[in-house]
């Protein structure tokens, strides 16, 4: 199933979800960015690298539609599964003071806060469902860990 979204009830999207951006940036091999084009004024805008990762982050969260009554659960969400599968850095940043160097980061709350009126085609899920899905998850997680140490332990993995 295809992930759809809507960003036009985002308050000011034109200016937190878009972005001028040049034809050059578009060819670039190595972009991943989402570009549209104007049909009147043929204006090129490029899709926000953090809105981009947000609207990706809905599918892990299980939060559809970020509102005024949930976007501190989606961000609180978002922590906590970054930190049991290790994805603690969904989008990247330009290092403060750099223009090439890049690192690793997560939202804000106030990022989060700017895309209340995101929709998307997740199911919302309760905090409840969320929490027994990626109980099950670290619990497994857990498990395959340890037996892998033990395996390691004993020399199973170790090659001859």
């Amino acid at each position: 199933m295809s992930l759809n979204w809507e960003l036009k009830n985002i308050k000011d999207y034109e200016k937190v979800c878009w972005h001028p951006a040049t034809e050059a940036e578009r060819k670039k091999e190595w972009t991943h960015a989402t570009f549209r084009e104007d049909p009147k004024t043929k204006k090129l805008t490029r899709l926000d690298g953090v809105t981009n990762a947000i609207i990706w982050r809905t599918m892990s969260v299980d939060i559809g539609d970020i509102t005024e009554k949930n976007y501190r659960e989606f961000f609180v969400r978002s922590k906590v599964y970054s930190a049991l599968h290790g994805a603690d850095c969904p989008m990247m940043r330009r290092k403060e003071g750099t223009k090439d160097d890049w690192e690793g980061a997560d939202f804000t709350l106030e990022e989060i806060k700017k895309h209340i009126g995101l929709h998307t085609n997740v199911i919302n899920t309760t905090r409840k469902q969320w929490i027994k899905r990626e109980t099950r998850y670290a619990r497994r997680e857990f498990d395959e860990r340890i037996q892998s140490s033990i395996r390691h332990a004993e020399g199973a993995d170790i090659p001859s």
